[in-house]
């Protein structure tokens, strides 16, 4: 899209189910993706922090990305959120009131193991 404000790459959402041996033993995990959407970082705010407020958490990184309205039902939260081979936790999603978008309130949660 000419003009468009997500061009600080791509992200994809997902889950991960946890892959066992014969023995149960684990050996990695497998990721399905769900989707992917371009993105556009931004700043975190105090505010940001303050959305989060929860000791257990960490908000380590929040992007914008595009809002289709045929996800609207979409629980996101459930979801890990995968940009430049880092794991993330989704803490909360937001919908922007003014335009067709979406605010993500990532906490890190390590490399992708593939």
């Amino acid at each position: 899209m000419i003009g468009s404000p997500y061009n600080d790459g791509m992200m994809s959402y997902g889950s991960t189910t946890p892959l066992y041996n014969d023995t149960r033993r684990k050996i990695g995990e497998d990721f399905r993706e769900d989707g992917r959407f371009v993105f556009d970082e931004k700043s975190v705010r105090e505010q940001d922090y303050q959305l989060i407020d929860s000791s257990a958490s960490t908000l380590d990184i929040k992007i914008e990305t595009p809002y289709p309205l045929h996800l609207e039902n979409t629980d996101f939260v459930s979801k890990e959120v995968r940009i430049r081979g880092i794991r993330y936790s989704v803490l909360k999603v937001d919908k922007d009131r003014n335009k067709p978008a979406l605010f993500w309130y990532l906490q890190k949660e390590g490399l992708v193991n593939e």
